[in-house]
């Protein structure tokens, strides 16, 4: 779901993830604080009971979404002291990532991605940990990770010109685009 017009506060799920908050819908939010008002409000939304938050811990001040929450929440992060972590990220020469995956300070697998970039490693450790909760086995999980090559126009190949690789992404935001270059 997006945040974009408060959409996503229509929904009331009982899984929510965060991956970033950012300054961005501008032409709606009024600032930083607004927007970071709206991601409280949707994980507000999340029951006592049987809900969980999986929320990047690497987002700044992150606990100020999660002050106050009834629901289980779960931390994810390419540092240290996360619910899920990774660690010994290495690329192959496609920029494939490969990590060990850390769950509170155990490694737990070695995982392999079919997709590009350190912005997908981080994007990995949310897909795990939901899968993990939910009781998909280790090697599904693992599975799945390496047989999702992306969806279109996410740092799609399209071919070569004149000694050029042609790659289209729809990144449109500039934390988007410096992870699309770096890739």
């Amino acid at each position: 779901a997006c945040e974009y017009t408060n959409s996503f506060l229509s929904f009331y799920p009982r899984v929510g993830i965060i991956l970033n908050i950012e300054e961005d819908h501008l032409d709606f939010f009024k600032d930083i604080k607004d927007i970071r008002h709206s991601f409280h409000e949707f994980a507000k939304r999340l029951p006592a009971e049987n809900g969980i938050l999986i929320i990047n811990a690497e987002i700044p001040d992150y606990r100020e979404i999660t002050d106050g929450l009834s629901c289980r929440v779960v931390t994810y992060g390419l540092g240290e002291g996360y619910d899920y972590s990774a660690a010994n990220i290495t690329f192959d020469e496609f920029a494939r990532g490969s990590f060990d995956l850390i769950k509170k300070g155990e490694t737990i697998a070695r995982i392999g991605l079919g997709v590009t970039g350190r912005h997908n490693v981080s994007n990995a450790l949310p897909a795990i940990a939901i899968s993990d909760i939910m009781n998909i086995p280790m090697p599904a999980i693992k599975q799945g990770l390496l047989t999702f090559t992306g969806t279109d126009r996410r740092f799609e190949y399209k071919g070569e010109c004149h000694g050029f690789a042609i790659v289209d992404d729809y990144a449109h935001h500039p934390t988007e685009i410096r992870a699309t270059l770096k890739t």
